[in-house]
């Protein structure tokens, strides 16, 4: 008996259902408009979970995402309220953090042990 239930297709890509979508971040920590690669991705739609490996720590007061320049949308914590300040959404160099899009937001999935004030 097979596990596979078949695909998705996302934009002009199709993707296996549970395929894990990586992407990498080098913008400077001080920049709030955190530029996202990710390959193949060409548009957000509404409950996409994505993995993102962040070069850098956050130190920006209200950062946002831009995947692929699909727009850049402003990161909120848990489902809450948008992050104004670096406390919630901060990371370390080296970071994989895990973000769900809500048809709004970027909404960070992960706790993280660094918060910078």
């Amino acid at each position: 008996m097979s596990s596979y239930v078949g695909n998705v297709t996302i934009g002009s890509n199709t993707y296996p259902v549970g395929s894990t979508l990586y992407g990498t971040c080098a913008t400077a920590a001080v920049t709030p408009a955190k530029v996202v690669l990710l390959p193949s991705f060409d548009q957000l739609l509404k409950g996409v979970t994505i993995h993102v490996k962040f070069t850098n720590t956050n130190t920006a007061t209200s950062p946002t995402l831009d995947v692929n320049s699909t727009g850049a949308k402003q990161i909120m914590r848990y489902g809450s309220t948008p992050a104004s300040s670096t406390i919630g959404t901060s990371w370390s160099a080296g970071a994989i953090i895990s973000f769900t899009y809500d048809g709004t937001y970027w909404v960070m999935n992960d706790i993280t042990t660094t918060d910078h004030v």
